[in-house]
């Protein structure tokens, strides 16, 4: 059976073990004449915006379309004409993925699309329970998800060894587009202040910034950036801070209502987005980071519960244990340094070499005989990169390789 999550930034299908077999936007084209979807309908939302729309998901609703979609009326239209580009396959049930803020009369009106698209749908799962079925009992109280335009906020319980979606809320204006827009304003801003040039003046150009923009999601963190856009025979380049990015990013955050949550469980795409996970680390709530592979077993797993015979939503499921494996990486892992960089050789912390002194995993150190930037380290410190590391009789630097 394949899964199909929704989700307008990375509307993914899922093969029977939960694994992402590819990924696209909800987001459709018209400006060469043909209906086109995905990352081809994205290289044309600036240049083309009046036969652009990334929005029918979002609203997944019968509401007309404006501007210019062709044999496309409707956002329903569009949802139906992606899921037909999309080939899924008509001979074997579908298990839909959802956010939990979809009402069940929007739930009717995309299982009649799928219907009309020839596919047979054999139940509803709740992505946030998708995200945690495997975190031990108690360990997360919410689970954070983003989307193109917002944020979803999930609340789950534990009672026994079930997991339940309690609530889900949307948050909207803060999700990818957003923080793009945000970032290509920042960038915007200093072409105007340095050169009297806006990028966002023309749509050829301000396409050029957003294709640049946009590329950045999936990096670890923000960097700094030299901007690269033409117009005609012009050049025009100009530098932007990491800082400025970031500082941008967490102004926008700080529009989210984040006081009631305690510890949050970050979905694999919120940890795609640069500059994310540090403004919400500085938020002061504990964080632990999914892992995309717990993810898709979860997947598997809920995939398991539907019958095809009785098509529901499913909000609550028994956790899954998955033995020895680690139910999630705590956030400061994610960061943490995995190399040792000596004389231009870089030494990854699972050689046998270091055993005993690191745990190559998390990045934490387990030997007092370590030196960290000329002191003994604390119980459990975790290895940053930069950081001056000194052991075996040699001074290294750490790093972190992806």
């Amino acid at each position: 059976m394949t899964t199909l999550e929704l989700n307008d930034w990375q509307l993914a299908r899922r093969d029977d073990n939960g694994v992402a077999l590819e990924q696209q936007p909800a987001a459709a084209s018209a400006a060469s004449g043909n209906l086109v979807f995905g990352r081809e309908a994205l290289a044309c939302s600036r240049s083309h915006p009046q036969q652009f729309n990334n929005r029918y998901l979002h609203s997944l609703s019968a509401d007309p379309i404006a501007g210019d979609l062709g044999r496309a009326r409707n956002h329903a239209d569009l949802v139906y004409q992606q899921l037909l580009e999309l080939n899924l396959p008509a001979d074997e049930g579908l298990c839909l993925a959802i956010p939990g803020y979809l009402t069940n009369d929007q739930l009717g009106l995309l299982l009649g699309i799928c219907q009309e698209a020839g596919l047979s749908v054999h139940g509803f799962v709740e992505t946030a329970l998708a995200h945690s079925l495997h975190l031990p009992a108690d360990s997360a109280s919410h689970v954070l998800d983003i989307e193109m335009y917002r944020l979803c906020l999930t609340e789950i319980a534990d009672e026994g060894e079930s997991r339940s979606v309690v609530r889900s809320s949307s948050i909207d204006g803060l999700g990818v587009a957003n923080l793009v827009e945000g970032w290509m304003n920042v960038i915007a801003d200093e072409f105007v202040h340095k050169t009297r040039f806006d990028p966002l003046h023309a749509g050829s150009v301000e396409q050029q910034l957003f294709d640049q923009v946009f590329g950045w999601l999936g990096r670890n963190e923000l960097a700094d950036e030299r901007i690269r856009v033409t117009q005609g025979e012009a050049v025009r380049e100009m530098e932007v801070s990491a800082r400025a990015l970031q500082e941008k990013l967490a102004q926008r955050l700080r529009a989210a209502d984040l006081r009631q949550v305690r510890t949050l469980a970050v979905s694999p795409r919120v940890q795609a987005v640069p500059g994310l996970m540090q403004a919400l680390d500085e938020s002061a709530i504990s964080l632990i980071a999914l892992d995309e592979a717990d993810v898709a077993a979860n997947f598997a797993r809920l995939r398991e519960t539907l019958d095809p015979g009785s098509v529901r939503r499913v909000t609550s499921a028994a956790v899954r244990h998955n033995g020895g494996t680690a139910p999630a990486t705590p956030v400061a892992a994610v960061h943490a340094a995995t190399h040792l960089l000596a004389d231009h050789v870089a030494l990854s912390l699972a050689e046998p070499r270091f055993a005993g002194l690191f745990e190559a995993a998390t990045g934490v150190c387990l030997s007092p005989a370590v030196q960290i930037n000329g002191q003994t380290p604390a119980a459990g410190q975790i290895l940053a990169p930069g950081d001056q590391v000194t052991c075996l009789d040699t001074n290294f630097t750490a790093i972190r390789l992806e």
